[in-house]
């Protein structure tokens, strides 16, 4: 029986391409008779955000004002231009910094997202007459899971032909093929072969150029990311204003019940623990035990944590950022 259940198990993910630690990425490159520019939007996951809140938020309102976002996104635009590698007619071009923009998103399960928006310009080159190779190669966050995705647009529609778009998907190879289809899409390069129609005398006249697209994140079923907030959501995100012992007292309720049926879904490792116990003999006490030591385990590097944000906040953020970027 044992043996005809293995066969029937099909493999299963869990956080789908990083869950609460991943890093998004949307690459827009807009390309033109003359210029090439592009913009990149870096989503992090909920835990990225608060490491890059603890050191953005000056005055600790939970809230992006004008100024720190400015400092955020000049803090981190050196690092994400280095990373993100543009080349044109197989030569390396150089980028410069434009613009940019950071955001809180409030509106999301389980806690606030950042959104962050670079703005590029290819320094250094400009496509040639006849047909050009563009290649991007993202190299951001390269340590970390997420959904990526690199889109080209036309400036200039009518003087610029795209005449063949090529992505390298991320994902592992030897995945089954239906878990492709259902697994959000990781491109961190894409190449596009364009023609540029006309000479120079044609880009001083009156040729319309399209209104710039801001670059967008596939939407994949089941992928766990921008959610709307329920009603409870809501009230718990009110506990740490509302500190009455009622308050406190049924967050930890509801957070008890919820470890309970975290604890009840498949892994933790309940199929040793229970085969140990019954090997064992054990007894209702040296279950309790074990449940209590499988429990004070799987939460110890929370609590280390968390120890180390209350001690030194700003240290821990900032080695957690320095990490992540």
């Amino acid at each position: 029986m044992i043996f005809v259940l293995a066969c029937w198990c099909a493999p299963a993910f869990g956080h789908v391409l990083g869950g609460y630690y991943a890093m998004d990425h949307a690459i827009g490159v807009a390309v033109g008779p003359s210029e090439i520019t592009i913009e990149m939007v870096v989503l992090p996951a909920e835990f990225p955000t608060a490491s890059l809140m603890a050191t953005a938020d000056a005055n600790h309102d939970a809230y992006l004002d004008e100024e720190e976002a400015r400092n955020l996104v000049t803090r981190y635009e050196g690092s994400v231009r280095e990373y993100l590698q543009i080349t044109l007619n197989g030569e390396r071009v150089a980028l410069s910094f434009q613009w940019g923009s950071a955001s809180l998103i409030t509106d999301v399960l389980p806690g606030p997202q950042l959104e962050m928006i670079f703005h590029f310009k290819v320094a250094d080159a400009s496509p040639r007459p006849g047909q050009n190779e563009l290649c991007v190669h993202n190299k951001c966050h390269i340590g970390m899971l997420g959904i990526r995705n690199i889109e080209f647009y036309a400036q200039e529609p009518e003087r610029i032909s795209f005449e063949k778009v090529t992505r390298v998907d991320s994902r592992d190879p030897d995945l089954p093929p239906g878990f492709i289809g259902e697994l959000p899409p990781d491109y961190r390069e894409a190449t596009v072969v364009f023609e540029v129609v006309g000479g120079a005398e044609a880009a001083s006249g009156t040729t319309p150029v399209a209104e710039p697209r801001k670059p967008t994140l596939p939407t994949v079923r089941g992928s766990g990311r921008t959610r709307e907030s329920s009603r409870l959501v809501g009230l718990l995100s009110d506990v740490a204003k509302n500190r009455r012992p009622g308050v406190l007292l049924a967050a930890l309720g509801l957070a008890f019940v919820f470890g309970i049926l975290h604890a009840a879904q498949p892994g933790h490792g309940k199929t040793l623990v229970a085969a140990y116990l019954v090997g064992s003999h054990g007894k209702v006490r040296h279950a309790v035990l074990l449940g209590l030591i499988v429990t004070l385990t799987h939460t110890f590097s929370v609590y280390v944590i968390g120890l180390f944000v209350l001690l030194g906040f700003k240290s821990a953020a900032e080695i957690t950022v320095i990490f992540l970027l």
